[in-house]
């Protein structure tokens, strides 16, 4: 199933259709709740790094729609 939405990512983000930019972000946004939960169950420096890793970029996705590129 997580294969078929990264080829429609890919197939979209090569056409750059709009709709596979926000698909993009929400794929990655989705995660960060469960990323979150491993991280308070067993707190350690890689962990609090990854988390903010993938919140820096989703902010930056996120700007980067809101601003029209």
């Amino acid at each position: 199933m997580l294969g078929l939405l990264d080829w429609t990512q890919a197939i979209g983000l090569y056409y750059r259709k709009r709709w596979a930019e926000y698909l993009t972000v929400v794929s990655v946004a989705i995660l960060i709740p469960f990323e979150l939960i491993h991280f308070w169950q067993r707190w350690n420096a890689p962990r609090a790094i990854g988390v903010g890793i993938n919140v820096i970029v989703v902010a930056y996705l996120y700007g980067r729609l809101r601003r029209g590129k």
